[in-house]
């Protein structure tokens, strides 16, 4: 059986419209594990190889999660089942349907749990409509 250790990156970006609104931390997801990092955007899934910048923001935060008993093969198959259907790019929104929504689904889905403790759901899906978590 193979393991990999999950984290969570967390890259913060700053938009003039968010933070006149008063919604001053707004954030990029990827999650990592395998040795790439997976994120969504309107590209759709993507598998990077590096870490600690995304399109020119810096990595912000790093969550290491837990070991995950997925298997890599198993795990591709997701990706591939959502990239086919909820996170496809044509399906992508900034506010809606973005990478936290993807990173929030794929924790869940690695880590074998039904809810996140409340500190990943602070970024990840908060309680307000609009998630605090955009791309670029």
């Amino acid at each position: 059986m193979s393991q990999s250790q999950v984290y969570l990156f967390l890259y913060e970006k700053f938009d003039v419209w968010k933070w006149i609104t008063g919604q001053r931390r707004w954030y990029h997801a990827g999650v990592n594990l395998y040795g790439k990092e997976y994120s969504y955007s309107s590209e759709g899934i993507l598998a990077l190889s590096h870490a600690n910048n995304f399109r020119g923001v810096p990595l912000k935060r790093t969550f290491t999660l837990a070991m995950t008993n997925i298997s890599n093969a198993d795990f591709m198959n997701k990706i591939n089942d959502l990239g086919a259907n909820a996170f496809s790019s044509a399906k992508h929104s900034a506010e809606t349907n973005n990478s936290c929504h993807f990173a929030r689904t794929l924790i869940m889905y690695l880590l074998e749990i039904d809810h996140l403790e409340p500190e990943l759901e602070e970024y990840l899906h908060p309680a307000s409509s609009l998630s605090p978590c955009s791309i670029m």
